[in-house]
């Protein structure tokens, strides 16, 4: 058994990230940002075994595709998906006064802090951590404009601040009550910048992904996951470690919290034949 960890969990839609995290050890409360949960697999037997406690947090009614009146308009353009079309209203600049996000950053909190008092709760999952972290700003934007002689759009950098203390917190404390954090994240690509044929400088895809979201949340965790699917096969690779025994290159076929035990196991047992050799 591990002792409680930080886990990214992280890679492109229906690759196997919910249905990895809620293998971690039970009771889980899930905090589903993303509205996707409930789809993963032993999601339905988790909580027919009350072993898993769903907390959903939706969107504020405004949001471009869950039924509100001022973002319904805008049509979503080709080659979008809609995770990526909804992260690109929810990051666009705040023309009209924000609504709602204060309210479901306050239901987070709440419910985060019940779950880490709760004695039952071994593991906590932030599906995912790229809309957490929307969710986190937006609220502190919000609080801004109500508080704010002008019209604000936009954090000030020094309000970023204070929107990664905030986030922070959230990604440190399930250590100090002895929890597993599990955290679900979308991805990105990596930009770079090269020189054109004519000389300027121009941004190009590199072909490479990060982790999307929070920019501190790798620096905050033990093990991140490339969760990936081929077919029917599911499986992952470890890209960041600071556990021993758990070594980046690492695969894991299926990603789950049994086969990173094995995995650790086999690696120590390895290590210790060859330091006797």
């Amino acid at each position: 058994m591990l002792i409680p960890n930080v886990v990214i969990l992280y890679g492109a839609p229906k690759e196997g990230k919910t249905s990895a995290a809620l293998t971690w050890p039970t009771n889980i409360a899930d905090f589903d940002f993303d509205q996707g949960v409930l789809r993963g697999r032993g999601a339905q037997e988790l909580l027919e075994k009350n072993l898993l406690n769903h907390i959903k947090l939706p969107w504020p009614a405004s949001v471009v595709g869950l039924g509100g009146s001022t973002d319904t308009a805008s049509p979503k353009p080709k080659g979008l998906t809609d995770q990526e079309w909804l992260k690109q209203k929810l990051m666009a600049r705040a023309k009209e006064p924000l609504k709602g996000w204060l309210e479901l950053w306050d239901t987070f909190v709440e419910r985060f802090v019940s779950s880490l008092e709760d004695p039952a709760t071994r593991t906590l999952i932030l599906d995912t951590g790229t809309f957490s972290w929307i969710a986190c700003h937006r609220s502190l934007l919000q609080y801004v404009q109500l508080t704010s002689d002008k019209a604000r759009e936009r954090l000030t950098q020094i309000e970023y601040g204070e929107a990664n203390d905030r986030m922070t917190t959230v990604l440190n404390t399930p250590r100090s009550y002895n929890k597993n954090l599990v955290i679900v994240c979308h991805t990105k690509p990596v930009w770079g910048k090269r020189l054109n044929s004519r000389g300027d400088i121009e941004e190009y895809d590199t072909g490479e992904i990060t982790i999307d979201g929070y920019k501190y949340t790798l620096a905050a965790a033990d093990v991140a996951i490339l969760c990936k699917k081929e077919e029917d096969r599911f499986y992952g690779e470890v890209t960041h470690t600071g556990i021993t025994g758990l070594p980046v290159g690492t695969t894991l076929e299926p990603v789950s919290y049994a086969n990173i035990i094995t995995a650790i196991e086999t690696n120590e047992k390895l290590q210790k034949l060859a330091e006797r050799k």
